[in-house]
């Protein structure tokens, strides 16, 4: 607005009699705006802010322009000296020349903005198989392809998400939301009679819920395609799987609970969410007749989707992984990143002898025979806090990526003896000034809690050191887990290959895939 105002208000200020004054005025006011936007970046999206740098350029170029030709109507002579001819033609070869530049820059900014816009949005989901959006079709009395069944007190604002999701990434999916579709409460099993597959969503009350064992008993009878989706957050309604199994009716529970039944686990976090999106979309695909079966062995997947193959770790050297032998698990955690990040190099933090470089494969700490005066226990954590100190100087010094702790959280972790060396390990990693690298276990089978357990297990002096000020990265069971692998390694310094790299990685995935569509995987239990 101050802009406007001055270029169309103040300048009127100058006389008219000063017309180059005028050009002038107006050329350093551009040229201060264009620096001011090129430091300041106001805007949001990268692209923005080139738009109106370019914008302030062309203006700022126009107004020298035209002081140009101000110049060349008052002296001939000048206009020959600055090189533009005795008649100023030069200055509109100039201006020409100018303005094809910048319309070329103003298409590719266009092209790169699009590119950058499609990468970054979920988008429609595409078959592997084919690299193509499916288009869903329905048997003959089928009107919907989904009905959600859900109880509205612990349930509600979950399915909502779950149909916006699917109407974003599959268009033609026709879902029945009751809020949305349900016109008579008598016609639930005419509904579940005209819906190819029915979603269950399992949280706190389902199975006492008069409404919603009638749409379970009516998908029963019907045989109906079943999808389960399991709430498992205590906050928003959840309850553990075992519970819901106690809950369940006999007369349901093997169909329901059918034996290999795949059990979808509901997530916020949007990387996570969009993997339990997809598993919901493979089972509306299977019971669409117009959709190639042999085609969804492959699976689905987003363009702009997360994953392991698409992480980069800019620089040659590897990031150094301290894993404590006082941590349970998290000797398995470390091989689980090495197997997906090569880069990564894993040295076992010890108590048992005192050799240690920055390539070995141990970091032992302590002697045998400790200083007289010291006891073995300080003697050993002396030791270890030297040689953190000694790995952060040399990781430092020649990889820009820096060293982190492994701290592997469940059930297990500060238990005993192991967990009062672990939280002495911990501390002198703080004071080295190592990364500390959380890992929340969730898998259940693999030891997972709650992460409020660790507030009451965790020494205080930890917490008050701020060890939880970052927040610990989720590992979840599969197919989730390789999301958790994928943020792992962007806590770890990798970033996402750049377009034109991932262009050059497509030519093996292709590959992948045709050696993929030989064999046939097992589709899911619906």
């Amino acid at each position: 607005m101050l802009r406007k105002l001055a270029l169309t208000g103040f300048v009127l200020l100058i006389g008219e009699t000063h017309d180059s004054g005028r050009a002038l005025f107006a050329m350093l006011l551009s040229l201060l705006f264009f620096a001011c936007i090129w430091a300041i970046q106001p805007y949001k999206r990268s692209t923005d802010n080139w738009l109106s740098v370019i914008i302030q350029l062309c203006l700022t170029l126009i107004y020298m322009c035209i002081l140009l030709l101000k110049v060349c109507q008052t002296s001939a002579s000048a206009c020959s000296t600055l090189g533009f001819g005795n008649d100023g033609s030069g200055i509109f070869l100039l201006f020409l020349v100018f303005t094809f530049f910048v319309l070329l820059s103003l298409v590719l900014l266009g092209a790169l903005h699009l590119v950058r816009e499609s990468a970054a949005a979920t988008g429609e989901l595409h078959l592997r198989a084919t690299d193509s959006v499916p288009e869903l079709s329905a048997a003959h009395g089928i009107t919907y392809h989904l009905f959600l069944s859900h109880i509205w007190g612990t349930g509600q604002d979950q399915v909502g998400v779950i149909k916006r999701q699917l109407l974003l990434c599959l268009p033609s999916i026709r879902v029945f939301l009751d809020v949305d579709d349900l016109k008579d409460i008598g016609a639930l099993e005419q509904y579940i009679n005209e819906t190819a597959v029915v979603l269950i969503f399992l949280s706190k009350g389902y199975f006492f819920s008069r409404n919603c064992l009638r749409e379970a008993r009516a998908s029963a009878s019907r045989s109906k395609l079943l999808t389960l989706v399991h709430e498992t957050d205590p906050i928003k309604g959840g309850l553990p799987l075992s519970e819901s199994k106690m809950e369940c009716p006999s007369d349901l529970f093997d169909y329901v609970f059918a034996e290999n039944r795949e059990v979808i686990r509901w997530h916020r976090v949007i990387e996570y969410q969009l993997v339990s999106i997809k598993q919901i979309a493979l089972h509306v695909l299977v019971a669409c007749p117009g959709i190639i079966q042999k085609q969804l062995t492959l699976g689905v997947y987003f363009p702009s989707e997360l994953t392991c193959s698409e992480m980069h770790l800019k620089g040659k050297h590897a990031v150094q992984l301290l894993v404590s032998a006082n941590n349970p698990g998290a000797k398995d955690i470390a091989a689980e990143l090495v197997a997906v990040f090569p880069w990564i190099s894993v040295s076992t933090v010890m108590e048992s002898c005192s050799q240690f470089s920055s390539s070995d494969d141990q970091l032992e700490v302590g002697s045998a025979f400790p200083p007289r005066g010291l006891s073995a226990a300080k003697h050993n954590l002396k030791a270890l806090g030297d040689h953190l100190s000694k790995v952060t100087y040399l990781v430092g010094r020649s990889n820009s990526n820096g060293a982190f702790f492994l701290l592997y959280l469940n059930k297990n972790t500060y238990l005993g003896q192991d967990g009062k060396r672990l939280a002495d390990q911990i501390a002198l990693a703080l004071g080295a000034g190592v990364v500390i690298f959380m890992v929340h276990e969730n898998d259940e089978a693999l030891g997972g809690c709650e992460f409020g357990r660790f507030f009451s297990t965790t020494p205080g002096a930890l917490i008050s050191a701020g060890l939880y000020s970052d927040i610990a990265l989720a590992f979840h069971e599969q197919p989730h887990r390789e999301i958790s692998w994928a943020l792992a390694g962007c806590k770890l310094g990798a970033t996402r290959r750049s377009i034109w790299s991932g262009l050059k990685a497509t030519l093996p995935r292709i590959r992948v895939q045709l050696l993929a569509r030989k064999t046939v995987p097992a589709l899911p239990v619906l």
